[in-house]
């Protein structure tokens, strides 16, 4: 089987959870399949059994052409060869972007959210049309698409009568753990070489938190930020490190996604704790580095606040805590946090509470019992989210896939007319008229000096 992998962020060196995720996913399917990557950028990284493409229009047709199964989460690239081909498509759905958006964009002019909002859905409501199989991350995620797909119609009497549960419409697979623990390859406070030398750092005496992800707004470092302000004034022993700061692959996606970062900054700067007891690493850390980090640290922490995003997210910076066997510090409210409490892997405390992260910064610096019992418990959990287990539905998907979608070609072609309608119908409410035939008219006057260029 040729297994074709559409991932929408970028994968490389340095990457984000998406690129994370589809390259895990690739190296898991190279062992039993040819697999051929599609992404927004051009990849250092290699690998003996993977292509990886950078994705264009005539790439992705190509693509398409070769692959048996194609697997996307379905943005950044175009819609309709997706939806007109009759091969098998699986749709990760491991997290609702139309939800992810409203905290996106919750910065931007109203008008502006509306539009990138109702775009996401309809394009969303196009790929549960075409989808054959769908992947989820949690039980709530798998209500969640449920009603989607009963909107769409794609849960109905003949469907239900030969699948009752949706088995065969579903499969379960989060992001996961790599099967070999972290492994230091260089040090990251002291010494030669140092990733991140800090003068006010001590590995060998100090408890370090770390905040291993980016700074994104529905994040809540400023809780954290104050507790540390609390503990800072009877011990200089607790220290705190932001791991990820804005991402630089994109200037665009800097632009266009908010981040809390300078705020974080500003606020242990004003509390008097910035490079003192707390540290930011402002870069991105490379994929292959963060190990290093890991092995350095004692704590793992992530806090956040009480909206949809949370309910629905499943947090792979606390699977990365799992991973490195960190006791954990993080705020309730989504299916992570109910793990970490349940199966008591650290502490779980209420949003915007700098007290009880207070509280349970120093117990786990000072309760070695508890520290140690938490470490045992996250040995017994991690082994239930190691890749090799989770990618088993995927796994029995591309060695034996079907169809569940039964569109005809013309109601396929109506539909993408109606979203091609609509989403038209959005950017001209938006911009107005002269501004949409401004841009059409500047990307054909491009394109054509493209094609005349390589006529050449």
């Amino acid at each position: 089987m040729t297994i074709l992998l559409i991932s929408s962020d970028s994968i490389d060196v340095k990457m984000a959870g998406p690129g994370i995720r589809y390259w895990e996913f690739a190296n898991h399917l190279a062992k039993q399949h040819d697999v051929i990557v599609l992404m927004p950028n051009q990849s250092t990284l290699t690998h003996p059994k993977i292509q990886l493409i950078q994705q264009t229009r005539h790439t992705l047709l190509k693509a398409l052409k070769q692959a048996d199964v194609v697997v996307t989460q379905g943005f950044s690239y175009p819609l309709a060869p997706i939806v007109m081909m009759e091969k098998p498509l699986v749709v990760d759905l491991s997290f609702p972007l139309s939800v992810e958006l409203l905290e996106h964009h919750a910065h931007l002019p109203l008008q502006e959210a509306n539009l990138s909002h109702r775009y996401c859905v309809e394009r969303t409501k196009m790929l549960l049309r075409r989808g054959d199989y769908f992947l989820y991350s949690h039980e709530a995620l798998r209500d969640y698409w449920l009603g989607m797909l009963t909107a769409v119609n794609r849960l109905h009497p003949k469907q239900y009568r030969q699948d009752s549960n949706a088995d065969r419409l579903f499969g379960c697979v989060p992001f996961g753990l790599p099967e070999e623990p972290p492994v230091q390859t260089r040090p990251v406070f002291k010494g030669d070489g140092a990733i991140f030398p800090q003068e006010n750092i001590s590995p060998e005496t100090d408890t370090i938190l770390l905040w291993g992800g980016g700074l994104w707004k529905w994040f809540d470092p400023r809780s954290l930020i104050r507790a540390m302000g609390e503990i800072s004034a009877t011990r200089q022993d607790i220290k705190l490190l932001f791991i990820c700061g804005k991402r630089v692959d994109s200037k665009e996606k800097q632009t266009n996604v908010a981040y809390s970062t300078d705020e974080a900054i500003e606020l242990s700067r004003k509390l008097g704790v910035y490079n003192r007891t707390v540290f930011f690493n402002t870069g991105w850390v490379p994929y292959g580095d963060r190990g290093s980090y890991f092995r350095e640290v004692q704590i793992g922490v992530s806090t956040h606040y009480r909206n949809l995003e949370t309910r629905f997210s499943f947090r792979t910076r606390i699977l990365d805590y799992l991973w490195a066997e960190l006791p954990i510090i993080t705020t309730g409210g989504d299916a992570l946090g109910e793990l970490v409490e349940q199966e008591q892997l650290g502490v779980v405390v209420e949003p915007n509470s700098a007290w009880q992260l207070r509280e349970a910064i120093l117990k786990l610096a000072d309760d070695h019992e508890f520290a140690a019992q938490c470490r045992e418990n996250i040995r017994r959990v991690r082994q239930q989210f190691l890749w090799s287990r989770l990618m088993k539905p995927l796994d029995e998907f591309c060695a034996s896939p079907y169809r569940t979608s039964r569109l005809t070609s013309f109601i396929k072609f109506c539909h993408l007319v109606k979203f091609y309608m609509t989403t038209a119908k959005i950017l001209i409410q938006y911009r107005g008229y002269k501004k949409v035939l401004q841009k059409v008219k500047s990307k054909m006057q491009h394109e054509g000096g493209k094609c005349i260029h390589s006529s050449r």
